[in-house]
């Protein structure tokens, strides 16, 4: 198993981005988001567990700051099987939030173990 984390937009991170007009530039657009559209994705993640591609997965509210400027959204940690391909799910993630930017994803190798044991 290997665990992918990542950040997508949520409903906040548009104030983040408006400018002295409150205009979104046309680049940013794709992060205007609604809750509905990340519990769409939610929803799309939840069919890879069907689908056994996706383990599990859990999601946060964040604010923070890398390559670009400090915004709001959600940092997802997703647990994934070896077979699953993160060049697809890179794909998958520019269609749905309909995005042709870069796509940061932390990938780490994981070897999940019981670490204790309620009965002592």
């Amino acid at each position: 198993m290997r665990q992918l984390q990542f950040w997508t937009p949520s409903e906040e991170t548009a104030k983040y981005l408006r400018d002295a007009n409150g205009r979104i530039s046309e680049e940013d657009k794709w992060q205007e988001v609604s809750e509905q559209k990340i519990e769409g994705f939610d929803k799309e993640l939840a069919q890879e567990i069907a689908n056994r591609k996706v383990d599990g997965y859990r999601r946060y509210r964040e604010l923070g700051q890398g390559r670009h400027r400090f915004k709001a959204g959600w940092w997802w940690v997703m647990t994934v099987y070896s077979d699953f391909k993160t060049d697809d799910f890179v794909r998958e993630y520019a269609k749905y939030w309909a995005t042709n930017k870069t796509v940061y994803i932390e990938e780490m190798a994981s070897d999940p173990r019981y670490m204790g044991d309620a009965e002592k």
